[in-house]
C-alpha cells in the first residue's frame, strides 16, 4: 500500500539517488553466431554500486518498429577496478537484424521506481529505425556501426573500447572475444581516470542553524567544496543532510549546484521539521562520475516549535464488513495539526491491524490539505480480520509528522474470504521434520520473490493449521494448536534476498541435526539463518481460532517465546497422527502450506497432503519446480534425511542457485504476472454484474468467467481480454443473463500469452433462488432469427409468460 505521508522525502531519496549515480550504459552485445545463435544477450556497465532493479531493455524489430521483447534488469553493480563494473542479461532469441534495436529504459512502477519512464539509450544494429510503440515511440535509434553475422564464431561478442567512464568515451568494435558480466578489459576498455576523482565537503555559513515547524521557516546556509579529478557534464553536486544521529541511511537532499567545476559554494535550506539534535552532518556527492564526498564536523540543528497531529474521533464505529460480497464500511476521522503544512501536503489516515500494531498499517482515507484541522474519509477494507483494538493515526506527508492514535474501536468481519492464492512474494517451505525423537521439530523456509530481489518478511505468519488443512477442527486430533508465530519487525527482516533458507527450531528440545545458530547475515554472508523460536526476531500468540469454520487469526497480544523449560513451541509443534505447517501473509492470507496424516488433516488449498500415515519420525521436502505441485515433494525417516539449513538434494540445490543468482534469465519463482485487485458481483435488472481489477499486469493474455451451481462442477461462461501489461489499476466486467434460479458461484481464470494459467480460487457467490422463475425460452435478433447468448449485438429474450425484453450485448 503506497504510503503518501512521506511521499516528499521519498521521492527526494529515490530520485537522488538514482541521480548521483552516472547514468549505467550498454557495454556488450550478443545476437549472432555461426550455427544456432547461443549465449544471447546484452551487458550493462556503470559505477559501482548502481541499482539496475528500476531499468529494462527493451527489444525493437526492425522492419515494423514495434517492441518484441522486454527484459527486466535487477542487481547491483560490482567494483571490478576504478569504481565501476558490469552485469550479464542472457536474452533469448534476439532477432539478428537488420536494423534490429535495442532500448535502455528506467521504468516508473509508483513507489519503488518513482521517476518518470526515460529512455537512457536507444541503439541499433545493421541500420536505425524508428521505435513505432513502447517506451521508444517516435524516437530514431543510433547505429552501433558494427554487426555480427551467421559466420562470427561462437564465443565473440561487440563490445565498447577506449578509455574513459562514461558511453560517450567509448567506441564499438567488430566482434572479439565475449568478456560476459565483466568490464571489456581484454578488448581494450579501461576506466580513467582511476582513483582520481573525490570530493571534500568544507565549511559551512549560516550557523546556528534553527528551524520553526510551526511557521514553516528554516534556516539558509551554504557549504564550500572542493574535488580532484575530471567531472562530465552535466554533473551536479548535491548536499546531504544526515539524521541527528549522523547517519546517512536515508539523506535529506537540502540544496545542489550543476556544475564540473573543481571548487564552489552550494546555498542550502535546512527543512523546517528537522528535529532538533547535536549530530547533524553534511556531505556532498557528485553525480558524473559518482563519488561520495567527505563529511563535516557534526552541528546542531535547534527545532523551535515542532509540529504535531492529534488523531480525533473515528466515526461511526463499530464497523462491519463482508469479505464474500466485497463490502467495505464508511467513516470519518476528525484531525488537528500545529504549525504549516506546505502545499501538496496530504494527510493520509493509517488503520493498524487487529491487535493496534503499525507493523504493517493500511491505508484508508487521504485528504490534500494545508489546514490545521479537518475530517478524512475513510473506508474499511472488506479483507479485514475481526478484531476489537483496531486503532487509526493520521500522518502528513510535506512536512512528513506522524501523529497521536485514536482510541480502540471493532471491526467485525462477517463473512472471511477463502485463503488467496500467493500472488507476491513471501515464505515457501522448503523441508520440515518431525524429528527422530522427542519433539526434535524444525521448519526451513525458503524466501520466494524474483530473483535478485529483497524481501520484506516482517509480520509473516507461521502456524501448524489454524483450521485451514483440518476436517474437523476443533475437535481432538485435527492437529490444531492453540496460537501462532510471527516474524516480528526486526530490520533485518526487511530486506531478505530471495533464495535465502530460513531454519526455525525448538529451542527446548534441540535436533542434533541443525547447524549452528546463525541469527543475521552480516559475519557469514551465506544466504542462512538459523534462529531459535524463543529469539525476539519472533512474536508468539497464544490466541486459538474463534470458530469451527474460521480459518482467520484472532486479536493477539505478541511476546517473544517464554525460554525452555517452559514448552513454548506448542504453537508450531506438530503431531504424529497429522498436522500441517503454513505460511500466511501480515494480513492472515493463506501464502503456503504442507500436510500430511490421517483422514482428519486435508491438503489444504493447494491439495498438498504429503502422506497419509503417522508422521512420528519422519521428515519432508521440497525438491524443485512448483512447490505446490505434491508430486515435487519427497519424505522419509529423520535423521537420515534431515539437511537443516542445506539444499535437500541435487534438484533442490539447482533451484536455490537459481533464486540466488540475480541475473538469472529463468528465475524459478516468479511472481504472477497479474495482481487480481478485487473480485465481486451483483443482481441487477439486466443480469448477474461481475467486475474484477487488477493492480498490475505482465505479458496477460485474457480471463475467463467460470459459474457452477455447487462450487464444485464449474462450466466456462465468458472470455474476456486482458489489456496486457500495466502498472495501473485495470476494471472489467461483463453481465451473465443466463443464470440459474439458484444459487451461482463465479471464479476467475487468468492466462498468460505463453498459455500458462492462474486459477485464483476466491469465489464469489449471488443468491438468485428468490427471482421469479418466469426464465428465457429464446433468444432472438432484430428480424426474429433464432441467436446463442453469445452472440453480440441486440438481442431480445423471450420469457415464459410470454414478456420479452431487449437487450445489447
Amino acid at each position: 500500500m503506497f504510503k503518501f505521508y512521506r511521499i516528499i522525502a521519498i521521492l527526494l531519496f529515490l530520485g537522488t539517488n538514482f541521480m548521483v549515480q552516472a547514468q549505467p550504459w550498454i557495454n556488450e552485445i550478443h545476437y549472432d553466431n555461426n550455427g544456432g545463435d547461443v549465449g544471447e544477450g546484452i551487458e550493462i556497465a556503470g559505477a559501482a554500486g548502481t541499482d539496475l532493479s528500476c531499468l529494462s531493455i527493451v527489444l525493437y524489430n526492425g522492419n515494423t518498429g514495434n517492441s518484441y521483447s522486454t527484459t527486466a534488469l535487477s542487481g547491483i553493480i560490482p567494483d571490478e577496478g576504478c569504481g565501476y563494473g558490469a552485469i550479464w542479461f542472457a536474452i533469448a532469441n534476439m532477432q539478428n537484424g537488420g536494423s534490429d534495436g535495442l532500448a535502455l529504459v528506467y521504468i516508473n512502477n509508483g513507489f519503488a521506481c518513482p521517476l518518470a519512464t526515460t529512455v537512457i539509450q536507444f541503439l541499433s544494429y545493421e541500420g536505425t529505425l524508428t521505435a513505432a510503440n513502447g517506451p521508444a515511440a517516435g524516437q530514431l535509434s543510433v547505429d552501433i556501426g558494427v554487426a555480427e553475422t551467421g559466420s562470427t564464431p561462437i564465443g565473440q561478442s561487440l563490445q565498447l573500447t577506449g578509455a574513459g567512464n562514461n558511453y560517450a568515451a567509448f567506441t564499438w568494435s567488430t566482434p572479439s572475444a565475449a568478456s560476459t558480466g565483466s568490464l571489456n578489459t581484454a578488448a581494450g576498455q579501461s576506466i580513467t581516470p582511476c582513483g582520481g576523482n573525490s570530493v571534500t565537503t568544507g565549511a559551512l555559513t549560516g550557523a546556528p542553524f534553527t528551524a520553526d515547524c510551526g511557521t514553516g521557516t528554516g534556516t539558509n546556509g551554504s557549504v564550500a567544496f572542493t574535488s580532484t579529478g575530471t567531472f562530465n557534464a552535466p554533473n551536479i553536486y548535491v548536499v546531504q543532510l544526515s539524521d541527528a544521529t549522523g547517519s546517512f541511511a536515508s539523506p535529506v537532499v537540502i540544496g545542489n549546484l550543476a556544475s564540473t567545476a573543481n571548487a564552489g559554494n552550494i546555498p542550502f535550506t535546512i527543512p523546517s521539521a528537522t528535529v532538533s539534535g547535536a549530530g547533524y552532518l553534511i556531505r556532498i556527492v557528485a553525480t558524473d562520475p559518482a563519488v561520495v564526498g567527505s563529511s563535516t564536523a557534526p552541528f546542531t540543528i535547534t527545532q523551535t516549535n515542532p509540529c504535531s497531529i492529534t488523531t480525533g474521533a473515528v466515526a461511526t464505529t463499530p464497523f462491519a464488513v463482508n469479505c464474500t460480497t466485497s463490502t467495505t464500511a464508511a467513516g470519518t476521522v476528525a484531525f488537528t495539526s500545529t504549525g504549516v503544512f506546505n502545499p501538496g501536503n496530504v494527510y493520509t489516515v493509517e488503520l493498524s491491524d487487529e491487535t493496534g500494531s503499525f507493523i504493517a498499517p493500511t491505508v484508508i482515507g487521504t485528504l490534500a490539505s494545508t489546514a490545521n484541522a479537518g475530517s478524512i474519509n475513510i473506508t474499511i477494507p472488506f479483507t479485514v480480520n475481526t478484531g476489537a483494538a483496531y486503532v487509526v493515526r493520521v500522518i502528513s506527508s510535506d512536512p512528513a509528522i506522524t501523529g497521536s492514535t485514536s482510541a480502540a474501536f471493532t471491526i467485525t468481519q462477517m463473512a472471511q474470504c477463502l485463503p488467496s492464492i500467493p500472488n507476491t512474494s513471501g515464505l515457501i517451505i522448503n523441508e520440515f521434520s518431525n524429528g527422530s525423537t522427542g519433539a526434535q521439530e524444525y521448519y526451513e523456509f525458503v524466501v520466494a520473490g524474483e530473483c535478485g530481489a529483497l524481501v520484506d518478511i516482517r509480520g509473516f505468519i507461521l502456524d501448524d493449521n489454524n483450521g485451514t488443512f483440518s476436517t474437523n477442527f476443533p475437535l481432538t486430533g485435527s492437529g490444531v494448536a492453540s496460537g501462532h508465530f510471527r516474524f516480528s519487525a526486526a530490520a533485518q527482516w526487511a530486506a531478505i534476498p530471495v533464495g535465502s533458507l530460513i531454519v526455525v527450531y525448538n529451542a527446548c528440545d534441540r535436533n542434533p541435526s541443525l547447524p549452528a545458530d546463525d541469527p543475521s547475515d552480516l559475519i557469514i554472508v551465506d544466504s542462512l539463518y538459523v534462529v531459535p523460536h524463543t529469539s525476539p526476531l519472533f512474536e508468539s500468540c497464544g490466541t486459538r481460532p474463534a470458530a469451527p469454520t474460521d480459518s482467520t487469526y484472532a486479536p493477539c497480544t505478541y511476546a517473544t517465546a517464554a525460554a525452555c523449560p517452559a514448552f513454548s513451541w506448542g504453537p508450531l509443534g506438530l503431531r504424529n497422527a497429522g498436522d500441517a505447517i503454513q505460511v500466511r501473509s501480515p494480513n492472515g492470507a493463506y501464502f503456503h502450506g504442507i500436510s500430511y496424516g490421517n483422514a482428519t488433516i486435508s491438503g489444504g488449498p493447494d491439495n498438498t497432503k504429503l502422506f497419509t500415515t503417522n508422521g512420528s519420525g519422519l521428515v519432508g521436502w521440497f525438491t524443485t519446480g512448483d512447490f505446490r505441485n505434491i508430486a515435487q515433494w519427497q519424505s522419509g525417516p529423520a535423521p537420515a534425511n534431515e539437511t537443516p539449513g542445506l539444499p535437500n538434494d541435487a534438484a533442490n540445490l539447482l533451484w536455490l542457485r537459481a533464486m540466488r543468482d540475480t541475473v538469472s534469465a529463468n528465475c524459478p519463482i516468479v511472481v504472477l504476472p497479474v495482481e487480481l485487485s478485487s473480485f465481486s458481483g451483483r443482481n441487477t435488472k439486466k443480469g448477474n454484474l461481475i467486475m474484477w481489477s487488477t493492480d498490475s499486469e505482465r505479458d496477460a493474455s485474457h480471463f475467463i468467467i467460470e459459474r457452477s451451481t455447487d462450487a464444485k462442477n464449474w462450466e466456462n461462461i465468458h472470455y474476456e481480454n486482458a489489456v496486457g501489461n500495466s502498472t495501473n489499476t485495470m476494471n472489467y466486467s461483463f453481465v451473465d443473463d443466463s443464470y440459474d434460479r439458484s444459487i451461482n458461484y463465479y471464479r476467475l481464470n487468468q492466462f498468460d500469452i505463453d498459455g500458462a494459467n492462474t486459477l485464483y480460487n476466491r469465489y464469489i457467490y449471488i443468491d438468485n433462488s428468490k427471482l421469479s422463475n418466469n426464465n428465457v425460452v429464446r433468444i432472438v435478433n432484430v428480424l426474429g432469427q433464432d441467436i446463442s447468448a453469445d452472440t453480440p449485438g441486440i438481442q431480445i429474450h423471450v420469457f415464459e409468460d410470454g414478456s420479452s425484453k431487449k437487450f445489447y450485448k
